[in-house]
């Protein structure tokens, strides 16, 4: 409890311990034990209590303080994976919606000012993520989306798959529309804006 408190002071204090292969006494957390030190014989309202047994309960709330710290690292690790993850899913997607537009473009598909409001809204600040299940993906659409966007990734998707040869459509992770992820609306530029859909 002292060891704790003591800790916590320090902190308030603007001191700290470094763990990466470091121990509490070492001359970087040396500023930060000593303070407990110091604030434990004060707490203790005796200035002879044991040093060695002062030390000791250091060396046990250091060690439970660096395996905090290394689960908290670990989170924030796993935190970023994820988010690089799901990056690289909606990269993916898009560029597979990129090369469908390009097929269809060239068959005539749409006008030629439209292709290009097109291109603009498939980049990857525009794509919803997919989340993993057991069997495939499941794509939660953003609430914010309108039938006409929702109508224009499904024509490219299509067309992506219609157009892979069977060895690839193999590989494809199998997809499915779950439900709707609650999103505010982006800040679109007026071509994009019928991405949005309308009050």
């Amino acid at each position: 409890m002292a060891v704790r408190d003591g800790y916590g002071d320090g902190l308030k204090r603007g001191l700290k311990w470094t763990f990466d292969q470091q121990k509490p006494h070492d001359a970087e957390n040396h500023p930060m034990t000593e303070h407990i030190i110091t604030f434990v014989r004060g707490w203790a309202g005796n200035a002879e209590a044991s040093e060695e047994v002062v030390k000791c309960a250091i060396k046990r709330y250091f060690i439970t303080k660096k395996q905090e710290d290394g689960l908290k690292k670990q989170n924030q690790l796993e935190v970023q994976r994820q988010k690089r993850v799901k990056y690289e899913r909606k990269k993916e997607k898009a560029k597979r919606r990129m090369k469908a537009l390009q097929i269809l473009s060239a068959q005539g598909w749409q006008s030629e000012v439209r292709r290009a409001q097109i291109r603009s809204a498939i980049e990857i600040k525009y794509t919803s993520s997919d989340e993993e299940c057991d069997d495939g993906f499941i794509t939660h659409p953003p609430s914010w989306q309108s039938d006409k966007f929702a109508q224009v990734k499904r024509a490219l998707d299509r067309c992506f798959v219609d157009n892979c040869s069977h060895k690839s459509r193999r590989l494809l992770q199998n997809r499915k529309i779950g439900a709707v992820h609650v999103k505010s609306a982006p800040n679109c530029p007026e071509d994009v804006s019928w991405i949005v859909k309308k009050d």
